[in-house]
């Protein structure tokens, strides 16, 4: 079953991009309501009214004119390309509202209250201490590039079936699942989903479920990680509940851990030397980033298809990184490329918004600027308490049992010395519902499957 999904997914990716093509042809022919009709069956889209379907016609053209426009300024082969997405027939707005603002800015703080499990405290790396003296001009973990990877590298793509956090404002949950899938893969070759559901329910501190949150208190709440097959994702039609608060959601009890938690590092970053540095010494990390709310950036996230990105209209560069971000991302390779414009330098990144988006499901953003990722996140104490670039060292398991001595803060721990957060979370002895999505998953599949045959 796991190889008939693995090949589905595989098939779907493949396919999906022939089936767009005839779709921007016929975009490029301004034949926009023939192209909605074969968008819309190809990502599955429905509408409630007649007058809905207008309105999502009418922002799927202004969308494919915007990509079209911005496609035709492209100065190198190498430099980002735009296409149509499972978002495009958002308005800017409407995709900033709902996938933008998961991360929250750091709080203002004069200590630092978070820790790593091992020594209690956090630990603010300032100085990188290397590893490997002698690293690749290309790497990365996931996508297509790694077909690029030197064979000490390994070509393999560690990366299946991404989280797409939809409605749910859970980029710093869903960050982490996705970037457990990526560690437990490298481990020992197996595919195992994580689920963002564990962490939205049983992370306290100023995390908020489906109203945004911090990857730190994921990691300081949660110490044993159950796969999506034990704690299914039910939360990703939830959008953001106003009157939240950690009370308001059940952290069910988990009898299966398949990884577990040995630490967590916090990461200044200054330069891309030390970039490459860390990401290859620890196989990459999580890492908050700013995504703008309005303008053209902001139209080039929501279509990012390919090449490098250059943000340096939104948020600067590398030596004015101290921006509050608003978004999380696994930050997954680093890269040098031969032409386009601006900096050579690029760094891979990971997305929560599904595989549909981007180079399945990653991006590229050039050095000129990484917008927040490494940056002390609009800190103001000259401390830096939570930089954004955090690695994680896990350990692969297969525990069973009662698994509550794991969950850390969950069990009274709530001074704000050791769990950054005063409030203790709800936990139930019952086991988490079971969702429908894991069977909605292999049906598609299997459809995938009939319709390529």
């Amino acid at each position: 079953m796991l190889l008939l999904t693995l090949i589905s997914i595989c098939l779907a990716t493949d396919r999906q991009a022939e089936l767009l093509k005839p779709i921007m042809s016929l975009c490029a022919q301004k034949k926009y309501s023939s192209a909605f009709a074969s968008y819309k069956m190809l990502f599955q889209k429905s509408y409630n009214t007649q007058s809905e379907e207008l309105r999502r016609l009418a922002i799927f053209a202004d969308k494919s004119r915007f990509i079209a426009e911005f496609n035709t300024q492209r100065k190198s082969s190498n430099d980002a390309l735009l296409g149509l997405n499972n978002l495009s027939d958002l308005t800017t707005d409407e995709f900033a509202r709902i996938y933008l603002g998961g991360k929250k800015p750091s709080p203002v703080t004069n200590t630092l209250p978070s820790q790593t499990v091992a020594e209690q405290k956090t630990t603010v790396y300032k100085s990188i201490h290397k590893k490997e003296s002698t690293l690749p001009n290309l790497f990365t973990l996931c996508g297509s590039y790694t077909a690029f990877n030197t064979e000490r590298d390994g070509k393999d793509n560690h990366c299946y079936s991404g989280i797409n956090q939809n409605l749910c404002g859970c980029c710093y949950a869903a960050s982490i699942a996705n970037y457990l899938q990526v560690k437990h893969h490298i481990n020992n070759g197996e595919v195992v989903q994580y689920s963002p559901q564990q962490f939205i329910d049983c992370t306290g501190g100023n995390s908020k479920a489906c109203c945004g949150g911090f990857s730190y208190d994921v990691l300081d709440f949660n110490r044993a990680f159950a796969p999506m097959s034990e704690y299914n994702y039910r939360d990703s039609e939830t959008e953001c509940q106003t009157n939240y608060t950690t009370k308001s959601k059940l952290c069910y009890k988990i009898n299966k851990a398949t990884q577990k938690l040995v630490d967590y590092k916090e990461y200044k970053i200054t330069s891309y030397a030390e970039f490459k540095q860390i990401i290859y010494d620890n196989n990459g990390g999580v890492s908050g980033v700013y995504v703008p709310l309005s303008g053209s950036i902001t139209s080039v996230w929501q279509n990012y298809k390919s090449g490098v990105m250059d943000l340096s209209g939104a948020c600067g560069d590398i030596n004015n990184n101290n921006i509050p971000t608003n978004h999380m991302v696994d930050v997954i390779g680093f890269g040098t490329q031969s032409s386009g414009s601006g900096s050579p330098d690029f760094i891979t990144v990971r997305n929560s918004w599904g595989d549909d988006w981007g180079d399945q499901g990653t991006a590229r953003i050039s050095m000129d600027a990484v917008c927040g990722i490494g940056g002390c996140d609009g800190d103001k104490t000259g401390k830096c308490p939570h930089p954004t670039f955090i690695t994680i060292n896990t350990e692969v398991t297969k525990q069973t049992g009662d698994l509550k001595e794991q969950y850390g803060c969950l069990e009274g721990k709530c001074d704000k010395t050791i769990c950054d957060g005063s409030e203790c979370v709800s936990k139930s002895e019952e086991l988490p519902p079971k969702s429908v999505g894991c069977m909605q998953l292999t049906i598609v599949a299997v459809l995938v499957v009939m319709f390529w045959l």
